[in-house]
């Protein structure tokens, strides 16, 4: 599941005891909006700044194996 505000998202995994801070890992910022594919089992986040860039961008992890999206 994740946890998110604008400014903020924390990826909670509770089966393997893991918590990720999103933005951080993923060096993304102004989060718009977050989506869970179950047939996938991934997330997408739709953020407007990576890196200090302006833009739109998508970031997808899966859910059991977030470190390699």
């Amino acid at each position: 599941m994740i946890v998110a505000s604008e400014k903020d998202g924390i990826y909670v995994n509770l089966k393997q005891n893991l918590e990720i801070d999103i933005d951080s890992e993923y060096g993304i910022e102004s989060l718009k909006e977050i989506i869970y594919d179950a047939d996938d089992q991934s997330f997408f986040v739709l953020a407007n700044h990576y890196k200090n860039s302006l833009g739109i961008y998508l970031v997808k992890f899966y859910e059991n194996d977030p470190y390699n999206n």
